[in-house]
C-alpha cells in the first residue's frame, strides 16, 4: 500500500485456496483419458437418457454421439435378452450399485455382437444416484475362438459331424431322461461297406468327399431331436 507520494507504508496478501479447483482438474484429466480408452463408455442420467459416449463406442457399436444422445441404451438391444434378464440386471444394479456379465447388442449395421458389460451407480455426497456409467467390450474374437475350440473338441473336421465325445455325451443324457420318464431312444450304428476300397482306388479326397455326402444325407433325413455323429476319424 503506498501514500500519494508513492512510499510504501505497508503490504496486502490475498490467498485463496484452491485445493478443490485442482482436484477438479485432476478428475476432468482422468474422465478425458477413461473417454479416450479403448473400452466403450456410455454414460445416462437416472432415468436411462443417454447423456455422453466416448469414441470407442462408436468404434464398436456404429453409432455416433450424435445418433444416440438423447435416447435410450434400447437401441442397442439385440432381443436376444428378454424382460426377465433386463429385470434381474436392474434389481441387482438398484441393489448392490453395479452389474457385470455378457450382453448381446445390435451394430448399428444391424449385426448382433457379443459385449462384456459393466453398468455402475454414480451417486452424490447424499449418496443419491444421479447418473449410470455402462462400460463394456467387444468379445467377439473370444465368443470365436470359444466356438472354435468347442467343435474341436466335440465335432469331427472333416464332416462337421459330432464326434465321439459329443455322441457319449448326449448317449449318457439320453438315458437319464429315459430312466426319468420311464421312456426310451433308439441307437442304430451304421458303417461303410469296402470304405477302404475307396481310399485305394480313387484316393482319399475320393474318400473324403463320399464321408461328407453320406453325413449330408442322412442328416437331412433326421428330425432336429435326432443325432447323427462320427465316432471314427478323430
Amino acid at each position: 500500500m503506498r501514500q500519494n507520494n508513492g512510499k510504501i507504508t505497508h503490504y496486502l496478501a490475498i490467498q485463496e485456496d484452491i485445493s478443490e479447483k485442482k482436484q477438479a482438474e485432476i478428475e476432468l484429466g482422468i474422465a478425458a483419458i477413461a473417454f479416450e480408452s479403448q473400452e466403450s463408455i456410455l454414460v445416462t442420467n437416472v432415468n436411462g437418457i443417454i447423456l455422453r459416449v466416448t469414441p470407442s463406442f462408436t468404434k464398436i457399436t456404429g453409432y455416433s454421439a450424435e445418433d444416440v444422445v438423447g435416447l435410450t441404451p434400447k437401441i442397442l438391444s439385440s432381443g436376444r435378452q428378454d424382460k426377465a434378464f433386463y429385470t434381474a440386471m436392474w434389481e441387482t444394479i438398484l441393489e448392490a450399485g453395479s452389474w457385470q456379465g455378457e450382453i448381446w447388442n445390435r451394430h448399428k449395421n444391424g449385426t448382433i455382437f457379443p459385449e462384456w458389460l459393466t453398468i455402475s451407480a454414480r451417486k452424490d455426497e447424499e449418496d443419491k444416484t444421479t447418473h449410470y456409467v455402462a462400460i463394456s467390450t467387444d468379445i467377439s474374437k473370444f465368443k470365436a475362438a470359444e466356438e472354435k475350440i468347442n467343435n474341436l473338441a466335440y465335432y469331427d473336421p472333416l464332416t462337421q459331424l459330432p464326434n465321439r465325445r459329443k455322441f457319449a455325451d448326449r448317449l449318457e443324457h439320453g438315458i437319464a431322461m429315459c430312466r426319468r420318464e420311464n421312456t426310451q431312444q433308439a441307437v442304430l450304428m451304421l458303417d461303410l461297406d469296402h470304405f477302404k476300397a475307396v481310399n485305394d482306388n480313387f484316393g482319399h479326397l475320393a474318400g473324403d468327399e463320399l464321408l461328407q455326402q453320406v453325413s449330408h444325407r442322412i442328416s437331412s433325413r433326421l428330425r432336429d431331436t435326432d443325432m447323427v455323429a462320427r465316432l471314427g476319424g478323430g
